[in-house]
């Protein structure tokens, strides 16, 4: 993942982004040998965390959006 995966607005690319090292981590487990491994594992990890939690604040943006203005 490219650090400035993390600078995200758009929330369909957080959700590429997020499924894209969801994949990776998960190669990543499977292949894993030694405690290098597991500290690249975990680093990924934190990785995802910080989108996942990017995420969580956007849908919570545009929850709060359609609540104070909704259409219809």
């Amino acid at each position: 993942m490219n650090p400035e995966m993390i600078g995200h607005i758009n929330n369909d690319e957080l959700k590429n982004d997020i499924n894209e090292l969801r994949d990776v981590l998960n190669e990543m487990c499977a292949l894993a040998e030694n405690a290098e491994d597991m500290e690249k594992i975990v680093v990924v990890s934190q990785q995802m965390d910080t989108l996942i939690v990017k995420y969580m604040i956007e849908e919570y943006k545009y929850l709060q959006v359609i609540t104070i203005n909704p259409i219809g």
